[in-house]
């Protein structure tokens, strides 16, 4: 499976913040979603029983929904695609589109501090990008980091800068003592 994150800047004053989509294709397999929207015919016996399951409130919803999503975008099925432009337009809709809506769920997310672990330095680079401050980790490392990678020595040297773990402070003081203490025969690891 091959990955790739996009990153812009959004926001609708200044300073904008930062927001990243994932794609990924697995080799010469595409990534197939089932929905029931493309699986089910209108026609068919499947959505007789689909309106029977759900109830005909919220299978009538669903079709008003789709039909008003229709009237608004124009490009919503894969039956509307006639050009590289209606497309683009397709597979936009469908990332933006909720999951139980039939779509990807893939929007925008902004990238945020919450979710990522303070062991790493893209910690410290968000935390740059974000406040401004740079930690003394990061300015240790951001020759390296900004370099072209023209060799692949220097790349596999970046890539090892941003995928390692660095152990908390408190850590290293619990870690420090324990060894300090085991060797004073104290306690038996």
């Amino acid at each position: 499976m091959q990955c790739k994150v996009r990153f812009r800047f959004a926001g609708y004053e200044f300073p904008p913040f930062i927001v990243f989509k994932i794609f990924h294709r697995s080799g010469n397999h595409n990534s197939r979603y089932i929905s029931g929207k493309r699986v089910i015919s209108p026609s068919s016996e499947a959505a007789v029983d689909a309106c029977k399951l759900m109830g005909h409130r919220t299978y009538y919803d669903q079709v008003i929904y789709d039909h008003l999503e229709h009237q608004a975008y124009k490009v919503t099925d894969a039956v509307d695609v006639a050009t590289f432009k209606d497309y683009m337009q397709y597979t936009s809709h469908l990332d933006e589109t909720p999951a139980h809506l039939g779509g990807r769920d893939n929007c925008w997310r902004r990238l945020s501090l919450k979710n990522m672990p303070r062991t790493t330095i893209m910690y410290d680079i968000v935390n740059y990008a974000e406040s401004g401050t740079i930690s003394d980790r990061l300015r240790g490392e951001i020759k390296l980091l900004l370099q072209i990678p023209r060799t692949e020595d220097l790349e596999q040297k970046q890539l090892n800068a941003v995928t390692q773990y660095r152990l908390s402070q408190s850590f290293n003081v619990i870690f420090l003592s324990c060894i300090h203490l085991r060797s004073m025969s104290i306690i038996d690891l």
